[in-house]
């Protein structure tokens, strides 16, 4: 998890990798390294934009 300012109206922005993305890296490992490289996303939590950092 972390936290990043929103672009769209410099709110707080939660979000990371989900705990599925974890699980598959685990679980089909070695090959499952190539899941860290999808960007992670973020949501804001004043106007609810989603992006990807």
């Amino acid at each position: 998890m972390g936290q990043l300012s929103c672009p769209k109206c410099s709110g707080t922005a939660k979000g990371g990798r989900s705990c599925l993305i974890w699980l598959l890296v685990i679980l089909l490992f070695p090959i499952g390294l190539a899941l860290l490289l999808l960007p992670p996303k973020y949501r804001c939590s004043k106007c609810g934009h989603t992006f990807k950092a």
